[in-house]
């Protein structure tokens, strides 16, 4: 997948274009994701000029892997139960969200962030690429080529090594090494690594799974 310039943003909406295709045909919801400010189109946001065509380029192709995510697959990893016995009833209703949505969403508070916090393009860039990736491993079929070879890895891992792998084409060896460290090490606790990266990824996960949580608790009670 290769486009240059602007013409990497029409790339994306004809690709999200057919996904909805895809989708409707089978009578099923693309995604969930429903932003506050009024993002009708999910895909809009992401359109932010001053990306690097890198960037735009990593974002593209991580947009694309996302929704080619089952709508079943869910968002929180069964191995996370254990750890989160004070609170069953926050992972039942993180249960009920899509991982697609997750990360779209996780993805879009990474932007809103870097927009508020007025970072320069190179950095937002990297920060939405790590939100939109940070746990696409918990989709065993997107990564299935490293998936039978990762023993025990944990989703967080895979994630890292996967996107490692994958963006290797468009980023350079420092943009790779510190999306690694930041997707590898960001279910640690205590925490293994801090950067500024890893701070922002909390920042946009939070946000996501606040208003998931929100979301979900919504739907309970409309029934």
């Amino acid at each position: 997948m290769s486009h240059k310039g602007s013409g990497v943003w029409t790339a994306l909406s004809e690709i999200i274009a057919v996904h909805k295709a895809i989708e409707e045909s089978r009578s099923v919801m693309l995604c969930d994701v429903k932003i506050s400010d009024g993002f009708d189109d999910f895909y809009n946001i992401f359109i932010w000029p001053d990306f690097s065509d890198a960037h735009k380029e990593s974002i593209v192709l991580l947009i694309d892997k996302i929704l080619k995510i089952n709508n079943n697959v869910c968002s929180v990893d069964a191995k996370c139960k254990s750890h989160l016995k004070e609170n069953l009833n926050r992972y039942d209703l993180l249960e009920t969200i899509p991982l697609k949505d997750h990360l779209l969403r996780s993805g879009i508070f990474a932007l809103e962030i870097a927009k508020q916090e007025q970072l320069k393009r190179s950095i937002a860039g990297m920060s939405v690429i790590i939100a939109l990736g940070h746990d696409i491993a918990k989709c065993q079929k997107t990564v299935k080529d490293i998936y039978a070879k990762s023993g025990e890895w944990r989703h967080d891992q895979m994630s890292a090594i996967w996107l490692k792998m994958h963006l290797g084409a468009y980023l350079s060896a420092e943009e790779l090494e510190a999306i690694y460290k930041t997707i590898y090490h960001h279910h640690d606790r205590p925490r293994q690594y801090s950067s500024f990266y890893a701070d922002l990824l909390i920042k946009a996960d939070t946000a996501a799974r606040e208003e998931e949580i929100r979301i979900a608790t919504e739907k309970i009670y409309a029934k």
